[in-house]
């Protein structure tokens, strides 16, 4: 058994790394250090507009919803080869794949797409001060009030939260069932009245610690 990569895999490597010697410049990269817009500036969204018309963002997703219907493997070659110059694209840790699994025909049609344009950007709603990232232990709590959700609590570390168009968040909508159960995950948007995000500044930010090391962002 051949555990290599085939031919045409190699090939997308190479095509990558041709397209990120063209097109990852410096002024990007001190774009992305500066941290202004959360790393994700003009030159960085200009970035994932080619990256997106190439075809490589969500590579492995159906067809149907912008994706190119490649395989698992595919969707690694592009993420550890962009991640290898310090820039996050592709799309497996975004909530694209839950949706993709789980969601709604009309959540498929609307998220998926906007996620592939850049157009969407999810913030991750999971830990929270007194839980951290042990999910059984969320105390942030929505209760459903005919057709909407009350949500009341905090998450922390949300990353890109502050720029992002939406945000992931699970929540505890059955406080009865068992710690580990009882949790929900709700898609909705960054502007929904009632949300203040705020900055959580650490001993890194002043002086700024050496982009790429541990807690340098």
């Amino acid at each position: 058994m051949d555990f290599g990569y085939t031919s045409d895999q190699q090939d997308l490597r190479q095509q990558i790394q041709a397209f990120m010697d063209e097109n990852v410049t410096q002024g990007l990269l001190e774009e992305m250090e500066g941290g202004e817009e959360g790393g994700r500036g003009p030159e960085y969204r200009e970035l994932v507009k080619k990256v997106a018309d190439k075809g490589w963002i969500g590579i492995s997703w159906p067809k149907e919803y912008g994706g190119q219907s490649g395989s698992r493997i595919d969707q690694y070659i592009v993420e550890e080869e962009f991640i290898r110059r310090g820039i996050a694209v592709g799309g497996a840790g975004s909530g694209a794949p839950a949706i993709l699994a789980a969601g709604t025909e009309e959540q498929k049609e609307f998220f998926i797409p906007g996620m592939i344009r850049g157009e969407i950007i999810f913030a991750l709603g999971f830990t929270e001060p007194q839980a951290g990232a042990d999910l059984a232990g969320l105390q942030c709590r929505a209760v459903r009030d005919g057709d909407d959700f009350v949500i009341n609590g905090q998450k922390i570390f949300t990353s890109s939260a502050h720029v992002s168009t939406h945000i992931y968040m699970m929540v505890r909508t059955d406080p009865d069932a068992p710690k580990h159960r009882g949790i929900s995950i709700l898609i909705f948007p960054m502007n929904t009245p009632g949300i203040t995000v705020r900055p959580l500044w650490s001993i890194q930010n002043d002086p700024q610690a050496p982009p790429g090391t541990t807690y340098g962002t």
